[in-house]
């Protein structure tokens, strides 16, 4: 208290700010103890906030900083858990100069602050309920308690936080409101309820311009208005915007940073013997790791998820694609199929795999069995695949291959969700082409399996070959889907088969990889990913990306159909097709290994387009066996760069993720609505060297690639701007964050 003024530090500070002077400037803490709150205050601050809301302080402790900053001349500021009677009554029956309340969007609920802060007076405030009997508080102002309680009302500051949409638009009637003032800008709750995440809040313009508008309301109705600072670059930032107060820093971010410096500094290794020093607390002891323990858990958790999703990805295209090789022995006659008939029910079944990605994988995204959920959908699919012999007709054709994409879309984009869930981003790519390699194998030994149905067991049991080949192939589905549900894993916090420091490290090293601050998506609900994935500039340029990719690649629906323009008998043509899909797998490995050892994408994406455009050339230019053969090689290649852009998906939306969730599903969806097109540009009328479907193939997959070039400019653009802001928000990482990052 000054004594020549008879106000608090903090109010002359807030007047002097008010008046064109120097701002009012203050610190946080987050820690309890007494002699770190006098410490601090001590700096030469105006005040001092005691964080009770997000900091590690509970009542006792609050009264001893609130002591320990009044001590040191400097005025002790308590921001309160929330809008509570009990809670303001305490804060200020401590001593506090000023209390803050969080998260206050109405007018009603800034009233019930007013009236909970000040006591009933017929001169200063005849609403307030403030009780009377504290005797703690008149120390920290220098008063005796008679004098405090006739002063209270005018000496305490209230601040309300504006930290929502709702906040912002009532700031006005707020600011306007007899015993408030103060409003203050929490940016990181502002940002994520407004859909963004938290800590982008600098660069996102909508939040920017929320904020201006509260420190316009505050300022229009004679108020004082304050903006949280995590260092004193942002806070001379805030202050030259017109901000009347703000902190320049806070107790833990300080500690975090300094220490970090030092131990950068000091040249001594880790005991963990990792690049960074990542010691993750599980209450009194705290559990590290070795480069080798996640080098063994890696391994570990590579045999148990690759060899079963691997067949299963086998299993998922040969059950997709046996339509078109059920083709080649009699299938469209025994149906009596049109060539348009055909066509839709190639295209029927991405209708239904396009349309349950999305929801298949909000759904796996809050399953915490999700080993169980892939493996029942790959049965129910065998079922339906096998089902499919028992059609006559078109519309019996139509239904099943509806319902086949259905049942399949839980798996493909649900994969990708699920190794998001247990590798970092720079172990993606690899990974993401070894499960699509399960599609190229499928290409592959698919044509070869059905070789050997086709060809050796038409007319057994009086069946057709084609229905044999739809029955054999679903009864084996169903099979490995049983044999493979006790292998997969869950996810790395639900485990079973991992020790408890496996799990630890498994999550840890994902927190790691994302560096995610501690509250980004506590409780987020599903329709909150969605509605972030949705309103996300990058999901919908890879969405585009991946479209054309797809749409450019869709001879591979027709690929025995093109190999059979060689002029080969049915067995022969069905084994061509196979080493061109095996190429591709030689191909595509090496790639990915590249890409993730560089961490580059674009030029990765680039060169296998490039190698499938020469091989459209080529067929379109010749009728030669041999060259008409070798473009088929070229081809192939092309879906490197597909599995390349699947793996771009969460090294740029890497978190929360529920927005990674429905980003996986939305982009996967786009990708199989470029097929549905697709199929139809292959006409039987173009046959038998389908001059004009590669062409139109070419240009598409060539458009492909100029808008991929423009997704890596636009994430040049944001990395650029995220390099300006780097180290203005600390980072730390905590049981809290090992979970719901991995998790």
């Amino acid at each position: 208290m000054d004594a020549a003024t008879g106000k608090t530090r903090l109010r002359a500070s807030l007047e002097r700010a008010a008046a064109g002077g120097e701002p009012s400037v203050g610190q946080w803490l987050e820690l309890p103890g007494f002699t770190l709150a006098r410490t601090v205050a001590s700096l030469g601050c105006d005040w001092v906030l005691i964080d009770c809301e997000h900091g590690n302080i509970d009542d006792a402790a609050m009264y001893h900083a609130v002591a320990a900053v009044a001590s040191a001349g400097c005025s002790p500021v308590v921001r309160v858990a929330g809008i509570e009677n009990w809670m303001i009554k305490r804060a200020l029956d401590a001593g506090a100069h000023g209390i803050m309340v969080p998260m206050c969007e109405t007018v009603e609920q800034a009233t019930a602050v007013a009236r909970f802060a000040h006591y009933p007076s017929p001169r200063t405030f005849a609403s307030g309920t403030r009780g009377t009997g504290g005797v703690f508080a008149n120390a920290s102002f220098g008063l005796s308690a008679p004098e405090y309680l006739k002063l209270a009302n005018e000496l305490v500051t209230i601040i309300v936080q504006i930290e929502s949409p709702a906040g912002v638009a009532n700031c006005a009637d707020i600011a306007g409101l007899d015993g408030i003032d103060a409003l203050f800008i929490g940016p990181n709750d502002l940002a994520s309820s407004m859909g963004y995440f938290a800590f982008d809040h600098p660069k996102i313009s909508k939040v920017q311009e929320a904020a201006a508008k509260v420190l316009a309301a505050a300022k229009a109705k004679g108020k004082f208005a304050g903006h949280f600072a995590l260092g004193a670059e942002e806070a001379a930032k805030r202050v030259g915007q017109g901000w009347h107060f703000v902190n320049c820093g806070a107790d833990v971010v300080a500690l975090t940073a300094w220490m970090s410096a030092e131990m950068d500094d000091s040249n001594v290794p880790n005991k963990s013997g990792k690049g960074s020093n990542v010691d993750v607390s599980t209450g009194t002891t705290t559990a590290s790791w070795t480069v080798e323990d996640e080098k063994r858990l890696v391994r570990k958790i590579d045999l148990r998820i690759f060899p079963p999703i691997i067949v299963l990805f086998i299993l998922n295209f040969i059950d997709r694609n046996n339509f078109a090789n059920a083709r080649l022995k009699g299938l469209e006659d025994d149906l009596s199929l049109s060539d348009v008939q055909y066509q839709t029910c190639i295209s029927i079944l991405l209708v239904g795999y396009v349309c349950m990605q999305v929801p298949s994988n909000m759904v796996l995204n809050a399953v915490s069995r999700p080993s169980l959920y892939l493996c029942c959908c790959v049965a129910t699919w065998g079922v339906v695949s096998a089902c499919t012999s028992a059609t006559f007709n078109a519309v019996g054709a139509i239904m099943c291959r509806f319902f086949l994409g259905c049942i399949e879309a839980a798996f493909f984009p649900g994969c990708l969700l699920f190794l998001s869930r247990w590798y970092t981003r720079k172990a993606m790519q690899l990974r993401v082409t070894l499960i699509n390699a399960g599609n190229l194998a499928a290409q592959a030994f698919g044509g070869l399996i059905a070789a050997g149905i086709l060809g050796n067991m038409d007319g057994a049991q009086g069946v057709s070959a084609w229905r044999w080949l739809f029955i054999i192939e679903g009864v084996l589905t169903i099979g490995i889907a049983a044999l493979v549900y006790p292998i997969l894993p869950d996810w790395p916090g639900t485990t079973r088969w991992l020790s408890e420091q496996e799990r630890t490290i498994a999550q840890a090293r994902l927190a790691e990889d994302v560096g995610i601050a501690d509250d980004d998506d506590q409780n987020m609900s599903a329709y909150h990913g969605l509605r972030l994935a949705v309103t996300d500039a990058k999901v919908w340029i890879l969405a585009a990306t991946y479209f054309l990719t797809i749409m450019g690649l869709s001879f591979s629906f027709f690929f025995p159909t093109i190999t059979a323009a060689l002029r080969y008998d049915t067995t022969k043509t069905l084994l061509l097709t196979a080493p061109p899909w095996i190429f591709a797998i030689f191909v595509s490995l090496p790639n990915a290994w590249h890409a993730d050892k560089t961490q580059e994408r674009y030029f990765h994406y680039l060169w296998p387009a490039i190698a499938c455009l020469v091989g459209y050339a080529i067929s379109m230019g010749t009728q030669n066996i041999g060259a008409r053969y070798f473009s088929t090689f070229l081809m192939t290649t092309g879906y490197a760069s597909g599995f390349i852009v699947l793996a771009w998906i969460s090294n740029t939306i890497p978190r929360p993720p529920a927005k990674r969730a429905v980003a996986i599903g939305v982009i996967n969806a786009c990708g199989n609505i470029g097929s549905i097109p697709g199929t139809y540009i292959w006409r039987a009328m173009y046959g038998p060297y389908y001059r004009v479907p590669f062409g139109a193939c070419f240009a598409i997959l060539a458009t492909a690639c100029i808008v991929a070039f423009g997704l890596r400019q636009y994430l040049k653009h944001l990395n650029k701007q995220l390099d300006r802001q780097e180290g203005s928000v600390a980072f730390e990482l905590n049981p809290r964050t090992v979970e719901r990052t991995a998790n």
